[in-house]
């Protein structure tokens, strides 16, 4: 699934603001969000995807403001290409401040779809972040906002229009929609002219909450390792577990490591970052099947569960 964020890039015109008055512009954008703990109560999943459906349609009207201040958002680098281009990429990187909010979004486009996003808030002294459409962090008991069910006409100067729920088949949640509207004072454009600047080296950092502690993803993923020569049940168990990390880290971070790898000017190696990555997941818990293959081969499959730092990506 791929929500209404798709082509947003591209189609960022069709949502085009309109004058109010000399001085304000009316910015109106859409936000889609998902629960992230799918075991919880229906009200937690629900006030989850409320919270990740405000902050993503609040990305959206930064990048309207970035657009209308004519800053530019898409960070363009050549690619390493050893035959034909088979993708379009695009990595957009945004930040703007809408009404209380510290927006800053980063959005990699691929054919078009969007492979990978996230939205870093600060408000109200919190980080909130938003990973792939759902609440990464802080938890929800520690987030004050209102309840979805008290249908709020406004969070913090940022109207909410109307509030929708469907049910998504293929995400197995609750999908809330979110209509914004955001009253933008153009006076602002001046005092934030921003002068544009080549993007000359990605790198990246790992995403860390207002108490400086990182901010994880947990994942449950198999890895596989097989047998042969003087090779113990030990060692091949290290190395389903190792390819079983490795996995995990592919599926939490793998198209921001893929797009920063990938640029001519590209400092580091994929498994630089995974191995970097891999030194501070955290194992919660692992489970080793042993079996015969039916080539006849010793394999022992590895399932884990393990929490992933979440890496992003630095322009510099």
């Amino acid at each position: 699934m791929k929500i209404r964020i798709i082509l947003f890039l591209i189609l960022i015109s069709i949502l085009t603001p309109y004058f109010v008055n000399a001085e304000q512009i009316k910015f109106e954008a859409q936000g889609d969000g998902l629960p992230y703990s799918k075991n919880a109560p229906l009200e937690i999943q629900k006030q989850e995807a409320f919270i990740a459906a405000f902050f993503t349609g609040l990305s959206q009207i930064a990048e309207l403001i970035a657009d209308y201040k004519k800053i530019p958002i898409v960070k363009e680098n050549p690619i390493k290409q050893k035959g034909p281009l088979l993708h379009d990429k695009i990595f957009a990187s945004v930040h703007e401040k809408v009404a209380e909010f510290n927006v800053d979004s980063q959005t990699i486009v691929e054919d078009y779809l969007v492979k990978a996003y996230i939205v870093n808030t600060d408000y109200n002294n919190q980080k909130i972040i938003i990973k792939e459409f759902r609440l990464i962090s802080p938890p929800l008991e520690f987030l004050e906002l209102p309840l979805w069910n008290s249908s709020p006409k406004e969070i913090s100067g940022v109207g909410i229009k109307n509030i929708s729920w469907e049910w998504d088949k293929n995400e197995n949640g609750w999908l809330c929609s979110i209509s914004l509207s955001y009253l933008y004072d153009t006076a602002k454009t001046e005092k934030d002219k921003k002068v544009k600047n080549e993007v000359k080296t990605l790198d990246f950092e790992f995403q860390k909450d207002n108490s400086n502690n990182y901010v994880f993803d947990t994942v449950l993923i198999n890895g596989s390792a097989y047998g042969g020569g003087a090779d113990t049940p030990d060692i091949i168990r290290k190395k389903a577990l190792d390819d079983a990390l490795r996995n995990a880290v592919e599926k939490v971070n793998g198209v921001f490591i893929q797009s920063l790898t990938e640029v001519e000017n590209a400092q580091l190696t994929k498994d630089q970052i995974i191995s970097q990555t891999l030194g501070i997941a955290k194992v919660i818990n692992k489970k080793f099947v042993p079996k015969f293959t039916s080539e006849g081969n010793y394999e022992i499959v590895c399932t884990v569960t393990a929490k992933v730092p979440i890496v992003r990506i630095v322009v510099k």
